[in-house]
């Protein structure tokens, strides 16, 4: 916690191969919310929550690399919400990132709606369900059950580079690059990832038809006739 807080001018930093499992949520309170711009924290340990505080909370951060961690999105319980309400109950963010690359993290295709969405409706009220049912959690109860209401979105009006290789995708969700915003998208890579030839259509990579100037799909699962 407060690891750089007296770093008031930090621009880069890189904790890249390291055995790094966890981030506290207030390391990088103070100057280095505004002024960090590129982070490299490829081949640790890192899961999917330290990749949404991070994004929440570094309010200049254009390039983030997250390669080879470990953030395939976990199994979501009634305990999961109660302790990530505080980072889950904004609106919509718009980043400022350039280049964000999540290479080799076992992502799957509803993975990346969450890239998008990282707290839906739909999970709120699957949340509330299993809330009002589960013995256990009923004296934490009603108190933070409204905030929870709310739900994040991440807008992505500045991202021209995407680096989704080397991770389980067998499609591409629906309108995701609209739902996220990413007209800006000019390179795209999607290498060695088991990708569906009968998910591939016209609307495939509807949003970035305009945008998008370099596309890699190196080994992938699909079929080319």
């Amino acid at each position: 916690a407060n690891t750089f807080l007296v770093l008031a001018n930090m621009r880069s930093l890189d904790l890249s191969y390291n055995l790094l499992n966890k981030l506290e949520r207030s390391a990088f309170d103070g100057p280095a919310q505004w002024t960090l711009a590129n982070l490299h924290l490829q081949n640790n340990g890192l899961k999917w929550q330290t990749l949404i505080d991070l994004m929440s909370k570094l309010y200049s951060l254009q390039e983030l690399n997250l390669d080879f961690n470990k953030l395939a999105r976990p199994k979501r319980t009634v305990q999961y919400y109660l302790e990530n309400a505080a980072t889950l109950n904004a609106s919509v963010i718009k980043l400022n990132l350039k280049s964000l690359s999540l290479q080799g993290n076992s992502l799957k295709s509803q993975d990346l709606q969450m890239l998008a969405e990282p707290f839906k409706n739909q999970d709120y009220a699957n949340f509330q369900m299993r809330l009002k049912y589960s013995y256990r959690m009923m004296d934490y109860g009603d108190a933070r059950t409204e905030e929870l209401g709310k739900y994040q979105r991440f807008s992505y009006p500045k991202l021209r580079r995407l680096n989704l290789a080397r991770n389980k995708i067998t499609k591409l969700p629906r309108n995701f690059f609209t739902t996220a915003n990413m007209s800006k998208l000019e390179w795209l890579t999607m290498d060695r990832n088991p990708l569906e030839s009968n998910r591939i259509s016209g609307d495939y990579f509807s949003g970035i038809e305009n945008s998008l100037t370099t596309l890699s799909m190196n080994n992938v699962g699909f079929n080319v006739w």
